[in-house]
């Protein structure tokens, strides 16, 4: 359009020239033609933004070419299905999920086990490291304990709640060995 707008202004030009037609309508071309290129570059400008916005859409770096896909075609062998069961076994999620679930469970069985049961010890440091004479006639304080509280009757272990989370354990245990056992075991090449 823009150059057919050219061509009608110098044959307008050449007609004013010649006197066969009025300045007018060489100026009324000229604006048309001006206004063409302001659109023209008005709509450059808003493919510019629409690229750039469907750039940003689909992530892509401001470099990209936005244009038609590239037509190819697609691949027609399929692929053995024996690697695919091992590979489906490894990234199901709701497999991740589970083997997440069992591997916090048995956290819980490891925490739950070292907070019930007593701490492993070379009694390396049972008593207290006091310069203080403990026997002989000349003793400050008695070695042992020379009364009981009431408390801690004669057979009540020294710790009164030693066990108490054994019910808790053997539920986790148990939820343990369900969802362990739903786990499926990968599958092997047949021979």
């Amino acid at each position: 359009m823009r150059d057919r707008l050219n061509h009608l202004e110098s044959v307008a030009t050449t007609r004013y020239g010649a006197g066969k037609t009025s300045y007018q309508d060489v100026v009324k071309i000229r604006m048309r033609r001006e206004r063409l290129v302001d659109q023209l570059a008005t709509l450059s400008g808003m493919r510019t933004n629409q690229e750039t916005a469907l750039l940003s859409l689909f992530d892509l770096a401001p470099g990209s070419v936005v244009a038609s896909p590239s037509i190819h075609t697609p691949r027609l062998d399929l692929p053995k299905l024996e690697p695919l069961y091992a590979l489906a076994l490894e990234k199901r999620q709701e497999l991740r999920r589970l083997r997440a679930r069992v591997g916090r469970m048995e956290r819980m069985i490891e925490m739950g086990e070292t907070m019930d049961q007593p701490p492993f010890t070379q009694n390396a440091a049972l008593f207290t490291d006091e310069a203080i004479l403990q026997v002989g006639s000349s003793a400050m304080k008695p070695s042992f304990g020379t009364t009981v509280a009431p408390a801690r009757g004669k057979g009540v272990p020294a710790n009164a709640w030693f066990g108490s989370r054994k019910a808790y354990l053997r539920e986790t245990r148990r939820n343990l060995e369900a969802c362990a056992g739903s786990l499926p075991m990968p599958r092997r090449a047949r021979a």
